[in-house]
């Protein structure tokens, strides 16, 4: 009765803890977001939604940004080089916009918040700041439908204070609400095993970042090829999700008037450029083997992935996740298929995605940093997941030595 008492007030304690500390967290990054210059874009794509004029467009989105921020934060936005041109050139600033505008969830949700009454520029990093709250009450519930109260309070604290998903929080972009939506999926998919929620769930993350799909298709594969047969989604049922998330993915990039990968990697990786519209899109392909190359021999460096100006996007910690990925799959590969199916997904993943764009920095991995831990808690501690029949159970005690496990 003792033990029972001291772990109910033990499990009080760390859940004080953990919503305690969550609050001192949310409101220091309230009160200092990064304010990327992504913010703009954001608050442009908002207002897109009635004002369609690209002169007036840009007009009010800058107009607001200066009303809103300190002097200091929108010198910085506005200039010098081609942050400068953008803010004085519409033509300039709108064919950027084309990179952000098929996030449509995102710009969605800002100029709904902006509606209710925050301020537009406050809106794009609110957003995923509640993104972030519920990604850190997703990992306390998943953890407590494996370990006792206390533990899982404490695992959920630890996890939510990860760089990856701290970073993620405090920037004005779209990566927050898309690893929500991943990992709402993954928690349908391994705790529930409902794929018939679990997949719109991932598909709603295309509306957030469109590269979502590229976790779609592998996570389509590695749940037919390593799934057993009885477990499975039926291959029609999985084949017309692929087929669904491409379509959605298709339209958004008409939508959104995409210039391509190439020119994404040209102004990211090589130079800026007032009119991304005039890039070429067709690949250098020597030239990216040479992005590659040089983005590669950059790591590990001394750990740490840094702008120009000395600001920490990133570092190599991704590596020991990835690493941590590899021990969930072994351990998972015969005892849960569904978890190996999810992490070998992830891993997949991230790798093509570093391919396509070799930048390691951390907002873009937070769905690996939040996943990998949980699917580890799943398979350490047995519970959430499909229960074993009794009498199957039962048949299993009675054949060995000791007491009969209990179900979960």
């Amino acid at each position: 009765m003792q033990t029972r008492w001291l772990s109910a007030l033990f499990g009080i304690a760390a859940l004080a803890l953990f919503f305690g500390v969550m609050a001192r967290t949310v409101r220091q990054l309230a009160q200092h977001p990064e304010l990327n210059w992504d913010m703009l874009p954001a608050m442009a794509l908002a207002l897109e939604w009635e004002e369609k004029d690209p002169v007036e467009l840009h007009k009010q989105t800058y107009a607001l940004a200066e009303s809103e921020l300190p002097p200091e934060a929108f010198a910085q936005l506005t200039g010098p080089g081609v942050r400068a041109i953008r803010a004085q050139d519409p033509a300039a600033f709108h064919e950027h916009l084309a990179f952000y505008r098929a996030r449509v969830l995102y710009s969605i949700a800002v100029r709904l918040l902006h509606r209710q009454g925050l301020a537009l520029s406050a809106a794009t990093w609110w957003i995923p700041l509640g993104c972030y709250v519920l990604t850190g009450l997703l990992a306390l519930a998943w953890a407590a439908s494996h370990l006792s109260l206390g533990p899982a309070a404490l695992f959920a604290l630890g996890l939510a204070h990860t760089p990856a998903l701290l970073n993620q929080a405090n920037t004005s972009s779209a990566d927050g609400l898309a690893a929500l939506f991943v990992c709402l999926g993954a928690w349908v998919l391994i705790e529930r095993n409902l794929f018939v929620v679990a997949a719109p769930l991932f598909t709603l993350a295309i509306g957030a970042r469109p590269d979502s799909v590229i976790l779609i298709a592998f996570l389509a594969a590695t749940l037919f090829f390593v799934l057993p047969s009885d477990e499975r989604p039926s291959p029609l049922a999985l084949a017309l999700w692929v087929l669904a998330s491409g379509a959605v993915v298709y339209w958004l990039s008409q939508f959104a008037g995409e210039y391509g990968w190439w020119p994404l990697m040209q102004i990211s990786f090589v130079e800026k450029t007032v009119h991304p519209a005039e890039l070429p899109t067709t690949p250098n392909w020597n030239e990216y083997l040479a992005i590659l190359r040089h983005q590669a021999e950059t790591l590990p460096g001394d750990g740490y992935v840094k702008t120009p100006a000395g600001e920490v996007t990133g570092s190599t910690g991704v590596l020991a996740y990835a690493a941590l990925g590899f021990v969930a799959l072994g351990m998972a590969w015969r005892v849960e298929p569904r978890v190996s199916a999810l992490v070998l997904a992830l891993l997949l993943t991230f790798l093509v995605r570093f391919f396509l764009f070799p930048q390691i920095w951390d907002r873009f991995f937070a769905p690996l940093y939040t996943l990998v831990p949980l699917a580890l808690v799943s398979l350490v501690v047995p519970g959430g997941v499909t229960p074993v029949p009794r009498t199957r159970t039962l048949r299993r005690s009675s054949s060995s030595s000791g007491a009969p496990r209990p179900v979960g």
